[in-house]
């Protein structure tokens, strides 16, 4: 699954001032937590007066919105590209594995996107849309296994959201480290998730 682009204070010029100021809020996520998500830091960041942020953001909630959506975001574009996949449990595979990968790539930004409070998340419609597009494709995914009878039968949103909470849970427990708490970085999480990610799919199978 390709990585968030980012885009340093060199790149901003005059008409992108929206997306310097989400990437660069993406970054100080990455390296700082919550902590370092405001107006004023991340428009310091980037060169520009707070002022002029807030011509693109309402406030420090529409913003941290912007940052969920580009991980919603990123969620489509793995989707889409998995169903495109000619075997449907190679892409119902790949869909697993990148969101695994997602998660521990970007840590806090996976946490961030499922952390909103239902009033901030039903307030803008175009997270909303985003997130259930997210979801969408794997249930798509799922119906494509159904058909091929590679899948048993049932109600496909009923066997995606299972699938998602599973895949999900193993993320989160991935991300800390409750995998291998012992080694300093995610190489072998990866190989134990998706062995975990291989038994989901078995439950999954027509017998």
């Amino acid at each position: 699954m390709g990585k968030i682009v980012k885009k340093s204070k060199s790149a901003y010029h005059h008409g992108d001032l929206k997306q310097a100021m989400i990437h660069t809020a993406i970054q100080i996520l990455e390296k700082e937590g919550m902590a370092g998500i405001s107006i004023r830091n991340i428009s310091k960041k980037v060169g520009v007066s707070h002022m002029a942020a807030y011509s693109h953001f309402s406030g420090k909630e529409e913003l941290i919105a912007h940052i969920a959506l580009e991980g919603f975001e990123e969620l489509v574009r793995l989707g889409k590209y998995s169903l495109g996949l000619k075997n449907c449990k190679d892409a119902f595979l790949k869909f697993g594995e990148g969101y695994i990968d997602f998660g521990l790539d970007h840590p806090t930004h996976m946490k961030l996107m499922f952390s909103l409070n239902e009033e901030a998340y039903f307030k803008f419609e175009w997270l909303v849309t985003t997130a259930k597009e997210s979801f969408d494709n794997l249930v798509e995914c799922v119906i494509k296994c159904q058909k091929d009878k590679q899948f048993k039968k049932g109600d496909p949103r009923e066997m995606a959201q299972s699938a998602w909470a599973m895949v999900h849970g193993l993320t989160l427990l991935g991300i800390d480290g409750q995998f291998c708490p012992e080694d300093g970085d995610y190489s072998q999480t990866r190989i134990i998730t998706k062995k975990l990610l291989n038994n989901i799919i078995t439950g999954l199978e027509v017998k």
